[in-house]
């Protein structure tokens, strides 16, 4: 295998990026007693190891908190007098339809006390025209006897032809009238009542729209300040470990049962304690938990034991024994029980040592 191509697979392999195809490759290659540049391989790991450390990690500004409440508090007030002006307005709508209702009872009860009252008027004055010309009909035939008794009865013709004409045009032109009345105002009434009744609904659906839109709005705004909260305590640990002086770094290889499976091993042995990091790891059954294990002088010492989490990908590991780095053999996770084992009876899943 070409050096140039090593130093590539080698790179990768720190970098924990290298393929499946890749990865066979070189532990074939390592197996048939292929030269591995080590030393390289280690100051690449010690320097990848270090590029947390490097990075700034970006925190949410520290008023972001109080910004997101202010505008929590501010939609809920805004959806609340929305709703109030949503209830005035209907209150109103109702008293203005119930206002017109008794006005309109009103007129027609008006109305149908006013229409006889005019018909009887009429009637009466024109009774009183008949009996004035009845009054001057018999003083004429008294004052001119002479007139032959056809001409009179000519005369009582026209006035009774003229009598019924006059009381026709008083009755029926004013009853006509009146009769039309009462139903433009209903036909009016009930045109404005339509028109009133889809405008309102109309604004009640487009406040329900917005009301929803808020709510959305408010929903959306509390998940992510629940997102924030969690990323802050979930990463509090993993920050408070960083900051330490001395960190060894162990990177931990998937068993050829399971090739996917990556991880990498944080240690302060100043301090005791540890992270593992772990990608790809293999599905454990509902009974069982990973066991880390720490190999010095042929005997395997429990480090901890670990159940598997979905929420996150690393573990806080405490109390590392403190040994010379010569002495630790190898670093390697077993399956076992949930409450552990003395001795590492499960399958090794993953497994690494300090790079010398």
């Amino acid at each position: 295998m070409a050096e140039n191509q090593i130093t590539e697979i080698i790179s990768a392999y720190a970098a924990g990026c290298l393929d499946r195809e890749n990865f066979i490759q070189f532990k074939e290659y390592y197996r048939k007693g292929g030269e591995l540049p080590l030393r390289e391989l280690g100051e690449l790991q010690n320097t990848l190891a270090l590029v947390p450390i490097i990075l700034e990690i970006e925190k949410p500004r520290p008023a972001l908190k109080s910004e997101i409440a202010k505008k929590l508090i501010t939609l809920q007030d805004e959806i609340k007098e929305k709703i109030k002006e949503q209830k005035k307005k209907a209150l109103e709508a109702e008293k203005l339809e119930e206002e017109k209702r008794i006005r309109k009872e009103t007129e027609e009860a008006h109305f149908e006390q006013l229409t006889p009252t005019l018909g009887t008027r009429e009637i009466l004055e024109a009774k009183k025209i008949s009996e004035v010309k009845e009054k001057e009909r018999r003083r004429k035939k008294t004052a001119e006897e002479e007139i032959p008794s056809k001409k009179a009865s000519s005369e009582e013709r026209i006035h009774r032809k003229q009598t019924p004409t006059e009381e026709s045009y008083y009755e029926g032109g004013e009853k006509s009238t009146h009769s039309k009345l009462p139903w433009i105002l209903t036909i009016t009434f009930f045109v404005i009542a339509i028109a009133i009744y889809f405008l309102f609904s109309g604004s009640v659906k487009n406040l329900q729209t917005k009301v929803q839109t808020q709510e959305k709005q408010i929903k959306k705004l509390q998940k992510d300040l629940a997102l924030s909260k969690k990323m802050v305590t979930d990463y509090k640990e993993l920050l408070q470990f960083l900051k330490e002086k001395e960190i060894s770094v162990v990177e931990l290889t998937g068993s050829e049962k399971y090739p996917k499976a990556m991880g990498r091993l944080l240690i302060s042995f100043r301090s005791g304690d540890g992270i593992l990091i772990l990608e790809n790891s293999p599905q454990l059954k509902e009974d069982e938990a990973y066991q880390l294990w720490l190999v010095t002088e042929g005997k395997s010492l429990s480090l901890d034991v670990l159940p598997q989490k979905n929420d996150k990908f690393y573990y806080y590991i405490f109390n590392i024994p403190t040994l010379p780095k010569k002495s630790i053999q190898l670093f390697r996770i077993t399956n076992e029980p949930k409450e552990g084992s003395v001795l590492p009876l499960g399958q090794t899943l993953l497994f690494g040592k300090f790079v010398k």
